[in-house]
C-alpha cells in the first residue's frame, strides 16, 4: 500500500492530540509506505495530478516524531490512498488542492473524504440539511434578521462558517447590548454569512459530544468535550477537558439518520458535534478527537477505519 497524506505544517502538531499522526502511526504500524505531501506540493502537468511527496516515518514521540526523505516529483496516479487532512479555513488553496486532488481521484485513486463533498459541504452550513435535528437556528447576513431570530432565544450562539477550535464563536444573552457590535464584526457589517443557533445549557452538563463516523457508520464511543468555568465553548482547543463516553440512544438515532447521506457522498470520516441531544455541526474536512479517545479505551479507532479503506480497496 502507497499513501499519501496532504498536510499542512508536521512540525506545528500537538503530538499528544492530532489524529493524522494517529492515523499515519496506524498506517504505517501496517507496513504501508507513507508520504507527506504539502498543499503548495501539488501540481498538473499536462492534465495529470503530481505532487513534490517526501517518504516519512513518524514516532509517538514528542521529542522526535517525525523524519523525512528528501522530495521526489511523483504521479498521484501512483497512490492507493490519499488522505486530505487540511485543516480550515477552506480558502482558496484549500479549493485548488481539491481541484487537484478530484483528478486523481479520477485516475482510480481512493482520496478521504472526497474532495467535491469538502468543496461543497461547509461543515457548520452542512448540519442544516437535517433540521430536524438541529436547534433553532439562522444562517444569514442581515444583521437584523438576526437579531429578530436572538429575540426567540433566552441565549444565542453566533458562529463564523470558516473557523476551527471554537475561534469567533459569541453566546449573547438577552439584554446584553453588545449584540449588534458582536453582529456587525461576525457579518462584517451585513457582508458575510454567520450562523446562529439557540443555546442549549447542556453543554454545561453533559459538554459537546464529537460521534466519529467512519464510512456512514458510529464508532461506539464518543468524546465528551466539557466546558471550563467561566467559558461556555466545549473546544478541546479551549479548555482541553474530557471524558470517553459510550453512544446513547440519542446520538445513535442522529448517526442512523445522517449516516446514509454521509457515505452517499463519499465521506469515508466525519465528527459528528452533538450537544443535549441536538445536531450542532458535521466535521469532514479535517476530523479530530480520536488520539484522546484511544488514551482511555483499548481500541484504537484509527485500525477500524484504516480496515474499512482497505476493504473497499
Amino acid at each position: 500500500m502507497k499513501v499519501g497524506f496532504v498536510m499542512l505544517q508536521i512540525d506545528r502538531i500537538n503530538v499528544a492530540k492530532d489524529t493524522s499522526l494517529a492515523l499515519m502511526l496506524a498506517a504505517q504500524k501496517r507496513g504501508w509506505q507513507i508520504d507527506y505531501i504539502g498543499v503548495q506540493d501539488l501540481y498538473v502537468d499536462g492534465g495529470a495530478a503530481g505532487a513534490f511527496s517526501s517518504p516519512i516515518e513518524v514516532w509517538d514521540n514528542p521529542d522526535k516524531w517525525y523524519a523525512m526523505q528528501e522530495r521526489r516529483q511523483v504521479p498521484l496516479k501512483e497512490y492507493d490512498v490519499i488522505f486530505i487532512r487540511i485543516d480550515p479555513p477552506v480558502n482558496d488553496d484549500y479549493i485548488y488542492a481539491t481541484q487537484i486532488l478530484e483528478l486523481a481521484k479520477n485516475d482510480g485513486v481512493l482520496v478521504a473524504n472526497s474532495p467535491a463533498a469538502i468543496r461543497n459541504f461547509n461543515e457548520k452550513i452542512f448540519a442544516t440539511k437535517f433540521p430536524d435535528l438541529m436547534p433553532r437556528h439562522l444562517l444569514s447576513a442581515d444583521i437584523q434578521q438576526l437579531v429578530e431570530f436572538h429575540k426567540g432565544n433566552e441565549a444565542t450562539v453566533f458562529k463564523p462558517l470558516n473557523a476551527m477550535g471554537g475561534q469567533g464563536i459569541f453566546m449573547v444573552k438577552q439584554g446584553d447590548m453588545n449584540l449588534r457590535s458582536v453582529l456587525e464584526g461576525l457579518t462584517n457589517r451585513g457582508q458575510h454569512l454567520a450562523m446562529a443557533q439557540e443555546y442549549i445549557p447542556d453543554i454545561l452538563i453533559g459538554g459537546d459530544k464529537r460521534v466519529t463516523m467512519f464510512d456512514g457508520e458510529p464508532f461506539p464511543k464518543m468524546l465528551a468535550r466539557l466546558t471550563s468555568p467561566g467559558d461556555f465553548r466545549a473546544n478541546l482547543a479551549v479548555s482541553g477537558n474530557y471524558k470517553v463516553e459510550d453512544l446513547g440512544k440519542k446520538e445513535m438515532s442522529i448517526c442512523e439518520q445522517v449516516g446514509p447521506f454521509l457515505k452517499e457522498q463519499d465521506i469515508s470520516f466525519a465528527g459528528l458535534d452533538i450537544i443535549g441531544g441536538y445536531l450542532s455541526e458535521i466535521n469532514i474536512t479535517c476530523p479530530t478527537g480520536l488520539r484522546q479517545i484511544t488514551a482511555q479505551h483499548n481500541e484504537n479507532p484509527m485500525d477500524l477505519y484504516l480496515d474499512k479503506i482497505s476493504a473497499r480497496l
